[in-house]
């Protein structure tokens, strides 16, 4: 990533949503939509044990990007390089992590997996893994 490039923040806090209570909502709510920031949350996992669920069902696989900024390669090599989360963790074997959009209804999401003491990009096999949520907030870009 380039220097000017916003640094990722995982925080817990909450992000006020808009409200819009006109009559016409739906129609300014196209318009808004068009000009509107996109934000993301997240989701921090822990394994609880194995798995007893058997292989019934598709996976849905995660994504490589959300566009070209916020890639899963850019965000990797910032959870690798300093720690991103606003409060006190120390990542364990297996931990997973997930970002995924807020409002944007898609589905789209990046996974990651914290295995041989750095992050990567995968998550847990969850036929062969129970996992927990054990926090989660939003996304936050600082300059």
């Amino acid at each position: 990533m380039c220097e000017n490039a916003a640094k990722i923040t995982f925080c817990t806090c909450e992000v006020k949503q808009e409200v819009n209570h006109n009559k016409n909502s739906r129609r300014s709510s196209k318009k808004r939509a068009k000009n509107e920031v996109k934000s993301y949350r997240w989701s921090l996992h822990k394994v609880t044990g194995l798995s007893e669920q058997t292989m019934d069902g598709l996976l849905m696989e995660p994504d490589n990007e959300f566009n070209q900024e916020l890639t899963a390669e850019n965000i990797l090599k910032e959870m690798n390089a300093r720690d991103c989360f606003d409060f006190d963790y120390e990542p364990s074997e297996g931990d997973s992590f997930e970002i995924f959009e807020n409002n944007g209804g898609s589905g789209k999401f990046i996974s990651f997996i914290f295995e041989k003491s750095s992050w990567n990009i995968g998550s847990p096999n969850p036929f062969t893994h129970q996992v927990a949520k054990f926090n989660s907030g939003n996304v936050r870009f600082d300059k």
